[in-house]
């Protein structure tokens, strides 16, 4: 599934919501705020690319792989990276290389 995400798949969805389910806790939605092309590797045959989402202020994650479910790009797995407060929530990081 994450061979088929590229930069354009994400762009789509800049403002919608992925869902996040943490065992034991409520689900938290994700929006997806931003989405930054990367310096291509010449020998990659993959764009990289970022995307950032929006989460609320509590609970903050950990860097760890989450279990994402998004009504458009359907479940996948992905490494986010807390990068801090963002707003009135924490902001997310995943690269995608």
């Amino acid at each position: 599934m994450l061979e088929k995400l590229q930069l354009s798949t994400f762009q789509e969805h800049v403002g919608s919501k992925a869902r996040l389910t943490l065992e034991g806790d409520p689900a938290i939605d994700l929006e997806i705020t931003e989405v930054t092309a990367m310096v291509k590797n010449p020998d990659s045959s993959r764009e990289p690319f970022s995307v950032l989402f929006r989460g609320p202020a509590e609970p903050v994650l950990e860097q760890a792989i989450y279990s994402l479910e998004h009504a458009g790009l359907g479940e996948m797995g992905l490494f986010l990276v807390p990068l801090g407060p963002k707003g009135d929530g924490i902001e997310y990081e995943a690269v995608f290389t």
